[in-house]
């Protein structure tokens, strides 16, 4: 185990004991909206992508987008037989012409899902599965507020989580456990999201300490390797994966 894994593993440690003292308000609000997000980002995205992969978007969805981007000559090059960088460089450049912003450009190529056609078949995977997958997120975002606030709002009205002299009752202490380690994720999360960010701009500059200590730490480069900090790393990667590409 890393020196990463150990500290996730005592700041979620920690966080269930100080949710177990502290309990839960009847204020929870700012909980279900913790909760939702974190529904939407682990349970929208692996949704999205599932999705994603139905012929109605492979097919048809794809096709409107094909039509829409335009019929340039650049749009017509297969990306059959071509390595990866030759691949980037087309995709980089068929997004340029289609006056795409390019700070997001690497975001879009990125996310591209089809390799086996021509540029604009690319293109239009990409803007398919960001759709699809930020659909999918947005969605399960608001249907777990909608739920999570009428479990709550019941609650609210019981004992269930406060007693009658405003003490959280076993079940309160239980929610706030729950409150605190969710709330402790978000935090974690974010820490690896600008550590990794950092490593990526480093690695920019020719500088791969802090990237070599993640690799070595997280055993990223093993596959039959359960690393808490590395499920984190791989979903700030997520979002980061276009920092990489020289635009």
């Amino acid at each position: 185990m890393g020196k990463i894994d150990i500290a996730i593993y005592c700041l979620l440690g920690l966080s269930l004991i100080f949710g177990l003292i502290k309990g839960v308000k009847k204020n929870s609000k700012l909980l279900i909206f913790v909760f939702s997000v974190l529904i939407a980002i682990y349970g929208g995205i692996p949704l999205g992508k599932w999705i994603s992969t139905l012929p109605i978007c492979t097919e048809q969805l794809n096709n409107v987008f094909v039509n829409i981007i335009g019929d340039e000559d650049l749009m017509h090059l297969p990306l059959s037989g071509l390595n990866s960088t030759e691949i980037n460089k087309l995709l980089v450049e068929g997004f340029k012409e289609i006056h795409f912003p390019s700070f997001l450009i690497g975001v879009f190529v990125s996310r591209v899902q089809m390799f086996h056609g021509n540029v604009a078949q690319a293109i239009s995977s990409s803007f398919v599965y960001m759709i699809v997958v930020a659909s999918s997120v947005l969605l399960i975002f608001i249907l777990s507020l909608i739920v999570l606030n009428i479990i709550f709002s019941s609650l609210k009205k019981s004992v269930l989580l406060v007693d009658e002299q405003g003490k959280s009752t076993g079940f309160g202490r239980l929610i706030g456990m729950i409150k605190s380690f969710a709330f402790t994720s978000l935090f974690i999360y974010v820490i690896m999201f600008a550590t990794v960010l950092i490593s990526q701009l480093m690695m920019k500059n020719n500088n791969y300490a802090l990237q070599n200590f993640l690799v070595d730490d997280l055993k990223l480069l093993s596959d039959n390797h359960f690393s808490i900090g590395k499920l984190f790393y791989d979903y700030s990667v997520v979002f980061l994966n276009w920092i990489n590409l020289k635009i």
